[in-house]
C-alpha cells in the first residue's frame, strides 16, 4: 500500500508542476500578445490574429518589450535612448527591428515572424512553428 501512496503523491506533484508551467506560459503569452497589440495598434485576442498592418514603434512599446525580456529572463534588451522618436526611420530598418524584437519574444512560445513579398512590398506574417 505504501507504494501506491508514493505513486499517487508523485502524480499529484507532477500535475501541480505542469499546472504552474501552463499558468506561467499563459502569462507569458498574454504579455507577448499585449506587446504585439501595442506595436501594431490592434486589440487581438490571439497572436496569430494580430493585424500586422500599422507599426507603432515608440518608447512605450520598447519599454514594454524590455519589461518582458527582464521579467522572463530573456536576451536582447533594447537601449531606448538610442532612438530618436521624432524622426521617421526607413521602413526596411523598422521591419528589421520588429522582426528582431518579435522573434526574440516568440522563441519561448514557438511562434515566428517573417516577411514575404506581396506586389513587390514586404509584408509581415506570424506562424506557429
Amino acid at each position: 500500500m505504501m507504494e501506491n501512496s508514493v505513486i499517487t503523491d508523485t502524480k499529484e506533484i507532477i500535475e501541480k508542476i505542469n499546472q504552474k508551467i501552463q499558468d506561467s506560459n499563459k502569462k507569458y503569452y498574454n504579455d507577448v500578445l499585449e506587446f504585439l497589440n501595442m506595436l501594431f495598434n490592434d486589440e487581438s485576442k490571439s497572436i496569430l490574429k494580430v493585424k500586422l498592418k500599422q507599426i507603432s514603434l515608440n518608447e512605450n512599446v520598447l519599454e514594454t518589450y524590455n519589461y518582458i525580456v527582464k521579467k522572463y529572463d530573456l536576451k536582447k534588451t533594447i537601449d531606448t535612448s538610442y532612438f530618436d522618436f521624432d524622426i521617421e526611420y526607413e521602413t526596411e530598418d523598422v521591419i528589421k527591428l520588429v522582426l528582431l524584437l518579435c522573434n526574440n519574444l516568440f522563441e519561448k512560445i514557438n511562434y515566428s515572424m517573417f516577411t514575404i513579398k506581396v506586389n513587390g512590398k514586404k509584408v509581415l506574417k506570424i506562424k506557429l512553428n
